[in-house]
């Protein structure tokens, strides 16, 4: 009974804190059981090896000794002797789903969302994207969060440009699972977070639109790509795979819920879905434009495609964790 109560003042205190606390137990409830959540490394276990020329390389752990690994390398070093090398010159390999919310990554999130609550709605327009990255940096994410070039992390390394700053120096990420996959060199997963824009400002006009972060937004927006100018404005929650993006994005939807409703003080009423509501449905991966057609009695809602997709068969039983407004609504 103590422990349901403390639960239950969890869930009600507006405390940065105790609101982080409780969206990283979300993540971790949702992510539990992703193949790629163990983090210990054992013998026969597959790893990537930093070599004395500063590249990562595919191997195996033969044995463990004391702060040191016994390796043989995979394809296509197979035929490069086995060798001793140094704990911190060894990572786990990463292309497996696993949940990745670090709690004071999250804590820094929310105080920065919490800043924004008297922003206009789109300031604080939560929504789900994708950052895709080599397999060597995916570690340095998990402990330091996403950062732009010319950012430190906590071990002193900085980030470098390392795919051009066409769109302006900032994270690059999408609201479309695939878009960016070429950036992962192979890799089958890649990062699923929440983020939200923060100011954006209104061309003047007759000036065109913006073809690059200006200096003075805090996001720039093209088709389903964005650029993020600071790291709180994005909070990796899980590292995912296709076919396992569709369920964690619902977890993400969940969560972002509770932070509309916790941090930014959005009533239910606001948050709420009516019939006949334009809406963007997450399907597959990405989101699509519908109209809600029914709102049922168990909370469910049934959607209609709009054009060009209205020839699709209507979606029934869609969770609102699925839905999202446009933008500028």
């Amino acid at each position: 009974m103590h422990e349901k109560m403390l639960d239950e003042d969890l869930k009600s205190s507006t405390s940065e804190v105790d609101i982080t606390a409780q969206i990283v137990e979300m993540a971790r409830s949702g992510g539990s059981g992703l193949p790629g959540n163990r983090s210990v490394m054992g013998e026969g276990d597959p790893v990537l090896v930093r070599w004395s020329d500063g590249h990562w390389y595919p191997a195996r752990v033969t044995s463990i000794h004391s702060q040191q690994y016994q390796v043989s390398w995979d394809p296509p070093y197979q035929c490069w002797a086995p060798e001793k090398v140094a704990e911190a010159s060894v990572i786990p390999r990463m292309n497996q789903p696993r949940e990745v919310c670090n709690f004071d990554v999250a804590l820094e999130f929310v105080k920065r969302l919490r800043s924004l609550k008297h922003r206009s709605s789109q300031s604080t327009r939560l929504e789900v994207v994708y950052h895709w990255t080599r397999e060597e940096n995916v570690n340095k994410i998990i402990e330091n969060n996403l950062k732009p070039p010319g950012a430190t992390n906590a071990d002193g390394t900085q980030i470098h440009v390392l795919n051009g700053e066409a769109f302006g120096r900032g994270i690059y990420a999408s609201t479309d699972v695939n878009y960016g996959r070429a950036y992962g060199a192979g890799l089958s997963c890649g990062f699923l977070c929440l983020a939200f824009p923060g100011h954006m400002g209104r061309t003047p006009h007759g000036k065109g639109i913006p073809k690059r972060l200006c200096k003075k937004d805090d996001c720039y927006q093209q088709g389903s790509l964005r650029v993020y100018r600071s790291s709180e404005q994005v909070l990796p929650l899980f590292f995912t795979d296709l076919p396992t993006a569709p369920r964690l994005s619902e977890v993400a939807q969940t969560i972002a819920r509770v932070l509309r409703e916790r941090v930014l003080e959005q009533s239910v009423t606001e948050l709420e879905f009516k019939k006949g509501e334009k809406v963007e449905v997450l399907w597959h991966g990405s989101y699509w434009q519908a109209e809600v057609a029914q709102v049922r009695a168990d909370g469910l809602l049934d959607v209609k495609w709009l054009f060009p997709f209205q020839t699709w068969p209507a979606e029934c039983g869609v969770s609102t964790a699925r839905l999202r407004r446009p933008e500028g609504h």
